[in-house]
């Protein structure tokens, strides 16, 4: 099995529902790969672009961690934000 993404490169996912952790989000890929966002539970329901951190191969399936999001995608605008302790600058 290969990784979807390496480490350092960016991907753009919607970000769906929370996490059991507090602020983590979850997406999911069209191959139904599960992407989970750190510090970034106000971005429900919001397509994202995230930098990849690291990648697990579970016996359910792989998992993508990411954080950093860059810009913000609402009604095919992309807004570019700045991220600092989990707030929007």
């Amino acid at each position: 099995m290969y990784p979807l993404f390496l480490p350092g490169e960016k991907a753009r996912v919607r970000l769906v529902k929370n996490s059991v952790q507090q602020y983590q989000a979850i997406g999911y890929f069209d191959d139904k790969t599960i992407i989970v966002a750190e510090d970034r539970k106000n971005f429900i329901s919001k397509n994202v672009i995230l930098t990849i951190t690291s990648a697990m191969f579970t016996s359910a399936g792989k998992i993508i961690f990411a954080n950093k999001i860059f810009s913000v995608f609402c009604n095919n605008y992309r807004f570019i934000v700045k991220i600092s302790n989990g707030l929007i600058l």
